[in-house]
């Protein structure tokens, strides 16, 4: 989970999320993925990262998501990211 308080630009966010990127596809020595070793998924699956926005209004943080989610969207990644308010997430949890 990333909570993003709108106390940085988007690209420090999407540098963020491309440290998970590079910790999702770091492998052990046998070549395996590292975080399957952690994190027992079925085949197929993978972790998510959350990026939760607080502190400012429904409409603002749409604009956040939309600009945030543009730049991720030209990153390579193994894993889904998915956007809330921390409203929402306390409201219908994760």
């Amino acid at each position: 989970m990333e909570d993003d308080r709108y106390t940085m630009v988007p690209e420090r966010v999407v540098a963020k999320i491309r440290r998970y990127q590079q910790y999702f596809e770091r492998r052990d020595k046998q070549g395996r993925l590292w975080w399957r070793s952690r994190w027992h998924l079925s085949e197929g699956q993978q972790p998510a990262v959350a990026l939760v926005v607080s502190g400012r209004s429904e409409s603002r943080f749409l604009n956040r998501t939309a600009v945030v989610m543009n730049l991720v969207d030209s990153l390579k990644r193994p894993f889904p990211v998915i956007g809330t308010t921390l409203t929402r997430l306390r409201e219908h949890g994760p």
